[in-house]
């Protein structure tokens, strides 16, 4: 299986990309392919005048995209990794994702919802809002996602976490994460999000949302 993992961190050592990591060194440790991209070291604009796109019969907006997506398209598994910004994603996770209208609208939307049907996804979220409850409206817009296009979700990890290295020097968040990518035939196998993970290991001193 071929497991990548999307950072929408604009940390580059963060704590998203801390849980990605880890999610995907216990995928390594079965044997799985794994890669890693991190959104904000590229360049992903927003979605644009699709009006404008459809009568081109092209897209016009020339960033990394496409390479990332067919990154993305190679792959039999994503983790989405996110923190929590206002209580939905990083823009740059959103900025990804909303761009997949650009292959919907502009190529083949059939092709394209082919391929990425029955694709295995994770998510990972911390955030500095020590409710977990902050998180709901993220993970059902991401979810509500996954089920648009048919996606099979297998979990999440979502931890209280918003000072840089927080995630990194916690084992218990860490134990947790790398058991997501070890059991993710597992998961697949069973078909439902029952290796989903939620819990709070630390307690930050302002309940808003953020957490990189």
């Amino acid at each position: 299986m071929t497991v990548i993992g999307l950072v929408g961190s604009g940390r580059a050592e963060g704590n998203t990309n801390a849980l990605v990591g880890r999610i995907l060194e216990g995928a390594r440790s079965k044997g799985h392919e794994i890669d890693r991209v991190c959104l904000a070291e590229l360049k992903i604009s927003p979605i644009g005048d699709c009006g404008a796109c459809r009568r081109a019969g092209r897209c016009l907006i020339d960033d990394d995209f496409d390479t990332v997506m067919d990154q993305v398209l190679a792959s039999d598994c994503v983790i989405f990794g996110t923190p929590l910004y206002f209580y939905g994603p990083s823009a740059s996770m959103k900025a990804f994702i909303d761009r997949w209208v650009c292959r919907m609208i502009i190529g083949d939307e059939q092709g394209f919802r082919d391929a990425m049907r029955g694709k295995k996804c994770l998510l990972a979220v911390p955030h500095q809002d020590t409710r977990l409850s902050g998180a709901e409206h993220l993970l059902a817009m991401m979810e509500k996602t996954f089920e648009f296009m048919e996606m099979a979700y297998l979990g999440k990890i979502q931890t209280v976490a918003w000072r840089r290295f927080e995630v990194g020097q916690d084992e218990v968040a860490l134990k947790h994460a790398f058991e997501l990518g070890v059991r993710l035939d597992e998961m697949a196998g069973i078909g439902k999000a029952t290796g989903a993970v939620t819990f709070s290991f630390a307690r930050a001193d302002v309940e808003t949302s953020g957490g990189g």
